[in-house]
C-alpha cells in the first residue's frame, strides 16, 4: 500500500492499495473482510480514508474498495456501487490513473 500523507491542498492523509485478480467475483465473499481490514488501516495509522483497488486484469476494469463511504471520494468520476465500492470501467493504474483522480476530487 503507498501512502500519501497530507496529499494536495487538503492535508488528508491516505492510502491505496492495488491487487490483481482474474474475475471480480474472486472479492464478493471477501467484501465485509476487505473493508474492516481497511478500516483498521485507517484507525492505525491516523488516516483519513484507505482504499483497495481491485484490478481485473483480464477484463481491464477496476472496483475500488473503502471501509466506509467517505466523503473525501464524493467528487470522483466513478459510479459508486454502495456499500463503500465504486466501479472504475476501464482503470487498471493505481499511480496513473486512480491517484489523479483522488487528488482531484480533493482539491477544494
Amino acid at each position: 500500500m503507498d501512502w500519501y500523507p497530507d496529499a494536495g491542498a487538503a492535508g488528508v492523509r491516505f492510502g491505496i492499495a492495488q491487487v490483481e485478480v482474474t474475475d471480480m467475483h474472486e472479492i464478493e465473499a471477501r467484501l465485509d473482510e476487505l473493508r474492516a481490514a481497511l478500516c483498521a488501516m485507517e484507525k492505525n495509522r491516523s488516516l483519513h480514508f484507505a482504499a483497495l483497488m481491485v484490478t481485473d486484469i483480464v477484463g481491464g476494469t477496476s472496483r475500488l474498495v473503502t471501509c466506509s463511504e467517505s466523503h473525501y471520494l464524493d467528487g470522483l468520476p466513478y459510479a459508486r456501487r454502495g456499500e463503500g465500492t465504486f466501479e472504475m470501467p476501464d482503470v487498471v493504474s493505481r499511480k496513473k490513473q486512480l491517484l489523479p483522480a483522488i487528488l482531484s476530487a480533493l482539491q477544494p
